[in-house]
């Protein structure tokens, strides 16, 4: 019985066994986790952009620092440059990380 030998072979090895493959280990688990960080990323991107809001209605007072320019059109203005930053850059994450869980999971000639 050519399975069992095989799976206890690779159980003494400390590996998980999986029958179910071809010449490489699938990577679904790592779509499925790249897309929940996607999901929290989008949580956080909410978030940067309320903040951002309440900044700009008086809400929320930001501090401005010694010899900070800020906006090019209003130069005593204070931008959120911080949140905006972080909203490009889960973006930018986002994007990375979809294209990963969708690339992943696919394989030529398996």
């Amino acid at each position: 019985n050519w399975p069992t030998i095989a799976e206890e072979f690779v159980q003494s090895l400390g590996l998980t066994f999986n029958p179910y493959v071809t010449q490489i280990e699938p990577h679904d688990y790592m779509a499925s986790l790249f897309h929940a960080v996607i999901q929290f990323n989008n949580i956080l991107t909410d978030f940067d952009r309320d903040v951002w809001a309440y900044i700009s209605l008086g809400y929320f007072k930001q501090i401005t620092k010694a010899g900070e320019i800020g906006s090019s059109t209003m130069p005593h203005k204070v931008n959120p440059i911080d949140f905006e930053n972080s909203e490009g850059n889960l973006g930018k994450a986002n994007a990375g990380l979809s294209y990963l869980s969708m690339k992943l999971p696919i394989s030529r000639w398996q």
